[in-house]
């Protein structure tokens, strides 16, 4: 079984997916963003916090997070972050 949720930023998706997970624990929960953030962690040199303070404090980090992520689905195919998140 798959469930996915999206939305806005800061509505709760992590929060409602954790709720999720603890009436549910033995399905995985994963994150679509994960790869893509562990490859730009890797990429500029710092940790996932970091990756979070950056992408949280400025909109503009934010936004070139998602143009990565977006551009690579164009170049990958766009359901290539959630077939690395399952897989």
């Amino acid at each position: 079984m798959i469930i996915a949720f999206y939305g806005e930023k800061r509505t709760g998706k992590d929060t409602s997916a954790e709720m999720l997970h603890k009436l549910l624990p033995k399905y995985k929960k994963v994150s679509f963003a994960e790869i893509p953030k562990k490859i730009l962690c890797k990429t500029f040199g710092i940790t996932m916090e970091q990756l979070e303070k950056l992408k949280n404090e400025d909109d503009r980090f934010r936004q070139y997070l998602i143009n990565f992520a977006e551009g690579m689905k164009d170049y990958l195919g766009k359901d290539i972050w959630a077939n690395l998140a399952i897989s």
